[in-house]
């Protein structure tokens, strides 16, 4: 069963990217509401799900199903490294200013005002190197929400320790700055 929705999962992320995003304007605080609450069954019921979304987030440019595909891919990969009875799953967003440095070392189009969506887990993952090399692999989809996410002019990054779980930090520019990469 586990593996079928895992099959499935890839295979709608694989559509996902291929098809040329619908990008428009979008609530982000509204819309992660309404994917986390389309993403809370997925969460194992021994573990805990942590939201925590700034009341100020900015509009930004997305297409709202990639948008929704991403944060799902993001939150079932921490769902699967939750092992015994005190998993948790944080999902924060906030507000961040990038500048110019900041920009060049994430990889990101445009500086100033971001959206910043952290999401992150406490189960046992592999050293950094390993969790990089993740996005390579083809059967986790991370190299598919990576693309993604490059197609909206924001970055994925991916942050590990055995002790402390994986942390992915997903970058989006607000609808100024995205309609000032496009």
């Amino acid at each position: 069963m586990v593996v079928l929705q895992k099959a499935e999962m890839l295979e709608s992320l694989r559509q996902a990217s291929a098809a040329a995003p619908r990008r428009r304007v979008v609530d982000l605080k509204e819309e992660l509401e309404r994917s986390l609450a389309l993403i809370r069954p997925i969460v194992p019921p021994s573990a805990q799900l942590d939201v925590s979304l700034d009341p100020g987030l900015a509009n930004v440019f997305a297409d709202p199903a990639q948008l929704h595909h991403v944060l799902l891919a993001l939150c079932s990969h921490a769902a699967a490294a939750i092992v015994g009875p005190h998993g948790r799953i944080g999902v924060t967003a906030v507000r961040a200013n990038v500048r110019e440095r900041t920009r060049r070392e994430l990889g990101l189009v445009v500086d100033g005002p971001h959206a910043l969506i952290a999401v992150a887990d406490n189960g046992a993952r592999p050293n950094r190197l390993d969790v990089e090399a993740i996005f390579k692999c083809e059967a986790s989809g991370l190299g598919v929400v990576r693309e993604i996410v490059r197609h909206h002019y924001g970055a994925l990054h991916a942050h590990s320790g055995p002790v402390r779980g994986t942390c992915f930090s997903l970058w989006l520019p607000t609808t100024a700055q995205a309609a000032e990469a496009i």
